[in-house]
């Protein structure tokens, strides 16, 4: 208490001692003192005025003086009193002003101190800033300071740019604009524009100009700063937002779902015609609907639910029915947002007629069943598992695949079958899911047995039950693991594909650097593979490549394939034409691009002269004769040339006012027709038709159309040939095809009855006859040359006096060495012409009486016979016309004379051979005479003789035995009897072919013989040449003979086999059999001839045998043999 008097005592006196304390306490004094002053003062007032009332005049007097004295008294002690009051506070205010002032210097300098952090705060920026900052001249003319961004901007240094006019770094046609600029900033202090400037290097762009004119206290302009800003990559934003506008309005128009604008009070702005055509209205009816219009009553709460959400900004989904303007109703689906429109806060909706789906929910709930069978038929596991990792279901193939049924499945939990290296992977599939997200991985299981195996899991989110769980898609991939490691092993073989590829192959990082290249890619620019890897694109690309290369980049940065053409630059400095297919590649785990870079100079080159020569085809176009249309694939005509116009009799003009189908004969419509729709698919088409001229005249025309592609569409190109011309020589052509058809089948009657008949003496009448039908004669001869002699082998119209004592030719004499010699045909118009050097030589070198034989002869014409590169003869004409033997008939004489040669030759050798055959067939006989029957007889004689003399010794036992050996030689030369009496007979083979004649030989020789005969055919045997049936049939004969003098089988059978393109021939006995050795040691039992006319087959033979089993001999031969090398 007595410390708090203490306090308050001291405070009090310090407060007596301030200014304001001490006025306060003098002014309290002089109150003190001047209140009993003013009473004393007040009573003599007082009492003067009662003096005054009592008419006492110097009391009066005196109380007034001493009231005045009074008063002058007591101001003169308050003025006293209240002077050092007043004095204090003088002291106080002038204090008052001091710390006034002293606070006004500090703000003062604060204010500066600011104003500098401020100034370097500014420089920094317009050091730093990353917009343009100038500032100009007060004139407008010339720029006197600007920070490095503006420099840069324009592709300038600070120092280049200073003092430079301000119109440089505008664009050309821009003054007005600068001008316009400077003079709103001039009016207003501030002006925006927007402008365009140009580079150091010519690049204009575009800008945003900011320019504040700041003018002193007079509002004179001191000087303007401009801030400027490169809005290029603006203007191509703004560009692509306007395209986008364009798609989103699109977008709006096509799409399938209906799209509604509403007003936030119901009512319908906007609609997408498939939301107008859903609800049954035009767009334009659907336009200014209230929303409740389109709704079914029901469904109003939604409606007002979705028109609050949208009020909110809240998105809205949700099912109702909707109505149709025929009142009709059908499902939807809503969703709806809050959508700006024309600045406004509208309702988007966007409603899907779900008929289909409510249709489809139903019959999916049906396929329920259904789709357990699948679960439960699936070829991979199928798990699962609740969200604390619990097995709740799997499928039969989950059980199997780790080796248990399913019963020993159902107590199994993940941990006893995830083996432990992948139960990380399991929790992180776990939590994956829970997350409400897919979750893939490759992991390791374990069977029941212990052992591993890879899998690959696909797991997802899955309701079961209205419970959330995870469902996984277990896939066995052992197999696939293993391709991997085989795969790895290829990387390899990829390097050196990438290596020893002919195109430049190169790998970028996404900065656009050069990572890896291949030595095609080096050699085409020029560069040792050491060298180009010091390169880099900028220094191999062509400066106007440049941007094609980062906009590649762009391109491959957004996931996309990239085609361009380019140029690029050698280290020579010479360019040349590629072109690059860019792809997005992953390299060591980065992304990067892959290039394909093809140098296509050659393709450019052609291209160049592709387009030159395009004129040339117009050209081509406009003066080709045919007739040239171009037509739409639906038929209307698009262009013709003035051929096809003056082809029908028509001007330019004139044709083109009229339809295709007015110059088309009406019977060659359909031909028409069936030109657009065969050459509208994309096939030719060719025909022949009648077209009609102006005049009604008709032409034919051959019509040729093939597809073709006129400015960047599909079209259809008609060639028109007028064929009048042609079509008459076709008729002439015809009649004389006529003529040469009978000539020539004249000629093939002819050959085949030379060729049926080999005797010589009628098978020259028989072609002297023939010849007369087509090509007439008054006398003919066939002779052929025998020494030095012309012998008349032949003859018709001449007497046989005339044939025995006819004309005869030295054959020394020119028309002899002409025919015989020269080979040459020749033909004399005229015999007994006195001016033809022919026909005088032809009458010198004849007989004496020539001119009396030939009376009745004008015109002569003699052929040589030609066979084998050997002239044998000649054939002489004769008739009565003069000049009747043209060269037409000379060439159908001269193609007769050949088979006459030919036919005349093969008599010859045919007679030549029937002698030889006769010969060596009696030769062969009596050679197998000799070395079978006629030994066995020679046996025979022997056995009996001695068989006679055991009877006479009565060595019955030994002559019994004597008596068998001779009915067994006996039985073995019977067949061989009969084998040579079936060789004596005429060769079935070319009567029957190869089956009849086995066949045939069967039934001759082996059952005679009383072996049991067995042929089997499998397949068909219809191609055989007639070589390859006669090859075949004589390795069987040569078989069957084996079998049936060495073998002594009791059956055969012989297997013919189609296969393909290869016949197999299969002959097998039940003989004795022989050892290899033994073959050899006979001979090889024709084991050569078969061998050799295989081999002329090109086929094989194989030869089984084992004594005491049989021998079996096959033969395989091709269908066709192939040509000898």
């Amino acid at each position: 208490m007595t410390n708090q008097s203490d306090r308050v005592v001291e405070r009090f006196a310090v407060w007596t001692r301030s200014p304001r304390g001490g006025a306060l306490i003098a002014t309290l004094l002089a109150v003190i003192i001047l209140l009993p002053l003013w009473a004393l003062a007040l009573s003599w007032y007082q009492a003067a005025t009662l003096s005054v009332e009592l008419g006492q005049r110097s009391a009066f007097v005196f109380a007034t003086g001493g009231l005045i004295v009074l008063v002058l008294l007591a101001s003169l002690i308050y003025l006293l009193v209240n002077r050092q009051a007043l004095l204090a506070q003088a002291v106080q205010q002038r204090t008052q002003d001091i710390t006034r002032i002293n606070h006004q210097l500090e703000e003062d300098i604060a204010r500066r101190r600011q104003a500098e952090q401020s100034l370097h705060r500014w420089a920094h920026i317009f050091e730093h800033a990353e917009w343009g900052v100038a500032i100009g001249s007060a004139d407008g003319r010339s720029l006197e300071m600007m920070n490095p961004a503006y420099a840069r901007m324009h592709g300038y240094t600070v120092e280049e740019l200073s003092g430079l006019p301000i119109a440089s770094v505008f664009a050309p046609g821009t003054a007005a604009e600068l001008n316009a600029l400077i003079q709103a900033a001039n009016e207003t202090g501030h002006a925006v524009s927007e402008s365009k400037h140009i580079h150091k290097n010519g690049t204009i762009f575009p800008v945003l100009v900011d320019l504040t004119a700041v003018k002193d206290e007079n509002g004179q302009v001191l000087y303007r700063v401009a801030n400027v800003q490169d809005i290029s990559e603006r203007k191509q934003v703004e560009g692509s937002l306007r395209e986008r506008e364009e798609q989103y309005r699109s977008i709006f128009e096509a799409s399938l779902d209906g799209l509604f604008i509403n007003s936030l009070d119901g009512r319908i702005v906007d609609v997408n015609p498939a939301g107008a055509r859903m609800h049954g209205y035009t767009v334009e009816e659907c336009r200014g609907l209230r929303s409740a219009q389109l709704v079914h009553p029901e469904q109003m709460e939604g409606l007002l639910e979705f028109i609050e959400a949208a009020r909110a900004g809240r998105p809205f989904r949700n099912e109702g029915i909707d109505v149709r303007k025929d009142g009709s109703q059908f499902p939807i689906e809503v969703m709806g947002t809050q959508f700006l429109y024309r600045g406004e806060p509208h309702a988007l909706a966007l409603v899907r007629d779900i008929t289909e789906r409510v249709q489809v929910e139903q019959t999916l709930r049906e396929r329920e069943l259904q789709y357990r069978n699948v679960f439960e038929s699936s070829l991979d596991g199928l798990f699962i598992n609740d969200l604390t990792g619990r097995l709740v279901d799997f499928n039969p193939a989950a059980a199997h695949m780790h080796g248990y049924t399913v019963e020993e499945f159902r107590q199994v939990q993940p941990e006893q079958f995830v083996h432990p290296d992948s139960r990380p992977l399991f929790v992180a599939f776990m939590e994956t899911i829970k997350a409400g997200r897919e979750y893939r991985c490759r992991a390791v299981d374990v069977r029941k047995d212990g052992s591993t195996f890879h899998i690959e899991v696909v797991g997802t989110p899955f309701t079961l039950r209205g419970q959330p769980h995870a469902f996984a898609i277990v896939r066995d991939i052992s197999a696939q693991v293993q391709a991997e490691a085989a795969l790895r092993e290829r990387e390899e073989q990829y390097r050196n594909v990438f290596e020893s590829n002919l195109d430049g192959l190169a790998i970028n990082d996404l900065e656009g650097q050069l990572v890896e290249f291949n030595p095609a890619m080096a050699h085409m620019h020029g560069y040792t593979v050491e060298e180009f890897r010091q390169v880099q694109p900028a220094q191999f690309i062509h400066p106007d490549s440049r941007p094609l290369f980062a906009a590649f980049m762009e391109t491959v940065k957004a996931g996309q394939e990239y085609r361009c053409r380019a140029v690029d630059v050698r280290k020579d400095g010479s360019l040349f034409h590629i072109e690059v297919i860019g792809t997005p590649f992953t390299l060591r785990g980065q992304p990067h691009a892959f290039a394909i870079v093809r140098d296509i100079s050659a393709q450019v080159e052609a291209e160049w002269a592709l387009r030159e020569r395009e004129e040339q085809y117009r050209s081509i176009f406009e003066s080709v004769s045919d007739g040239l249309f171009i037509d739409s694939i639906e038929g209307q005509m698009i262009d013709f040339n003035p051929a096809v116009a003056h082809m029908h009799g028509y001007t330019m003009e004139e044709f083109r006012q009229i339809p295709p189908i007015q110059i088309i004969h009406p019977d060659s419509l359909p031909l028409f027709q069936e030109f657009v729709a065969t050459v509208s698919a994309g096939d030719q088409y060719r025909c022949r038709a009648v077209d009609v001229r102006k005049d009604g005249s008709l032409f034919p025309v051959e019509v040729t159309g093939i597809p073709f592609v006129y400015r960047g569409q599909r079209h259809l190109l008609a060639v028109l040939h007028d064929i009048t011309t042609q079509v008459e020589a076709e008729q002439l052509l015809e009649q004389r095809v006529t003529e040469r058809t009978r000539e020539l089948s004249t000629l093939l009657d002819v050959s085949r009855k030379m060729a049926s008949t080999l005797e010589i003496e009628p098978l020259l009448g028989l072609i002297l006859d023939a010849l007369r039908v087509f090509v007439d004669y008054t006398s003919a001869r066939i002779n052929t040359l025998e020494g030095q002699v012309l012998c008349v082998r032949a003859a018709r119209g001449l007497t046989r006096v005339d044939r025995q004592t006819g004309m005869e030719f030295s054959l020394k004499g020119r028309v002899a060495e002409e025919v015989l010699i020269h080979r040459r045909v020749l033909a004399i118009p005229d015999i007994f012409s006195p001016d033809d050097p022919w026909a005088i030589t032809f009458r010198a070198e004849g007989s004496a009486n020539i001119e009396a034989i030939l009376t009745h002869v004008r015109s002569w014409m003699g052929v040589p016979l030609v066979a084998k590169g050997r002239v044998i003869g000649n054939l002489s004409l004769e008739h009565e016309q003069p000049g009747f033997y043209d060269d037409h008939r000379a060439g159908v004489v001269l193609a007769l004379a050949d088979q006459v040669a030919v036919a005349l030759e093969n008599a010859r050798l045919f007679t030549e051979a029937q002698g030889k055959a006769v010969l060596e067939e009696r030769q062969r006989f009596a050679r197998d005479l000799h070395d079978s029957v006629t030994q066995s007889l020679y046996s025979l004689t022997l056995l009996a003789e001695a068989g006679r003399r055991l009877m006479e010794a009565n060595d019955v036992h030994q002559a019994g035995q004597y008596l068998g050996d001779i009915g067994e030689i006996a039985q073995q030369s019977l067949k061989e009897m009969r084998l040579l009496v079936y060789q004596l007979r005429p060769l079935a083979l070319e009567r029957e072919g190869l089956i009849g004649a086995l066949q045939a030989r069967l039934d001759s020789v082996e059952k005679r013989a009383g072996i049991e005969a067995r042929f089997l055919i499998e397949g068909g045997l219809s191609n055989l040449t007639f070589a390859q049936e006669e090859g075949l049939f004589r390795i069987a004969q040569e078989a069957l003979n084996n079998a049936l003098k060495h073998a002594a089988a009791r059956s055969v059978s012989v297997r013919l086999r189609s296969e393909g393109d290869r016949v197999t021939l299969e002959v097998a006995d039940d003989g004795r059999g022989l050892a290899a050795r033994a073959v050899e040691a006979k001979g090889g039992l024709g084991l050569i001839s078969m061998q050799e006319r295989v081999t002329q087959l090109r086929g094989t033979l194989i030869l089984d045998s084992v004594p005491g089993k049989g021998t079996r001999v096959a033969v395989e031969v091709p269908r066709s043999i192939p040509a000898a090398p």
